[in-house]
């Protein structure tokens, strides 16, 4: 009696062995198979190894059943025929790969198959990429990742040949050199602006909303609602680059301030002037013969006539 195993599965052009086995010691056997429709094989017929060892190739695109009809004896005399009936399951065809490069820098990557009913997916490319997904996705890509994607498709644990697709990686512009013309005074004009960078366009963001699509651009009666940090980002390409930042400042022009000295004075005395202490602010005094000091509190020693004194 033949214990082996009566049915099986292989993939075309996969090679396979099965070994014939008995429950009675000394068995020997003779095996042999028919033509069958679909199968690229010769018709093999008086076999006695007792190890079946064949690669058989399915032309079609659906799986056929290959019978081997196997006769056991035993001192001479021939037991039952038994049939050992292999699957021979088709190659699937060559997928087809897609991605949505050439892709930028850091940007990221996907990959794409057709959908087939039933079936795994192996995918394999540069860096070290696998995935077994039908779309997977590359984050953060770079030049290490540019390269050629492949991709299996599995059914019925047969793999088809790799379909494959080259993806290429746009460099990301650098980061750009932002600046302005502040700080300013409150109501006065300050400038955006940035180098020239060719092929570019460019993305001005700030506070309260700002956008302004141009290398340099122009903010007119500046008030202080206005101040903070200003990004700039240029896209060379259809890459698109960091953020280069700039601060800006709008100084609030003091309103009222008062201004005080010790006079009248005796003539070779010493005359103080002061003024009100205002934040950020910087102090010029001017008066009669040339007189000037940029600091907020002055002594001066002066003769008896009148001293003109400003600030601004």
């Amino acid at each position: 009696v033949i214990n082996s195993a009566s049915t099986g599965s292989v993939c075309s052009q996969q090679s396979f062995s099965y070994t014939l086995n008995s429950t009675i010691t000394g068995t020997t056997y003779t095996w042999g198979r028919a033509a069958v429709t679909g199968i690229n094989n010769a018709v093999v017929s008086g076999q006695t190894s007792q190890v079946i060892s064949e690669t058989l190739n399915n032309l079609t695109t659906s799986p056929i059943a290959v019978t081997y009809q196997i006769v056991p004896e035993v001192n001479g005399c021939s037991g039952n025929s038994f049939d050992y009936v292999v699957t021979v399951q088709p190659i699937p065809a060559t997928p087809s790969a897609s991605n949505n490069g050439p892709v930028c820098e850091a940007s990221a990557l996907n990959l794409s198959t057709a959908e087939l009913s039933g079936a795994g997916y192996l995918w394999s490319g540069p860096a070290g990429f696998s995935s077994t997904d039908r779309t997977p996705v590359v984050s953060n890509m770079s030049n290490t990742n540019a390269g050629s994607y492949s991709v299996r498709v599995v059914v019925n644990g047969c793999q088809s040949l790799p379909g494959s697709t080259s993806v290429s990686v746009k460099p990301r512009p650098a980061i750009p050199q932002a600046s302005n013309s502040s700080p300013v005074c409150n109501g006065e004009t300050v400038t955006l602006s940035a180098p020239i960078i060719l092929g570019a366009t460019y993305q001005w963001t700030g506070p309260n909303g700002y956008a302004m699509n141009a290398r340099t651009a122009s903010i007119t009666n500046a008030t202080p609602s206005l101040e903070g940090r200003y990004a700039l980002t240029v896209t060379v390409d259809g890459c698109t680059s960091l953020p280069g930042t700039t601060d800006i400042v709008v100084n609030t022009v003091p309103t009222e301030f008062n201004v005080f000295a010790n006079g009248p004075v005796c003539e070779n005395e010493a005359l103080r002037l002061l003024a009100d202490s205002i934040r950020s602010a910087s102090y010029n005094w001017y008066g009669p013969g040339g007189f000037f000091s940029n600091i907020r509190e002055r002594s001066y020693n002066v003769c008896n006539y009148r001293m003109l004194v400003l600030i601004r």
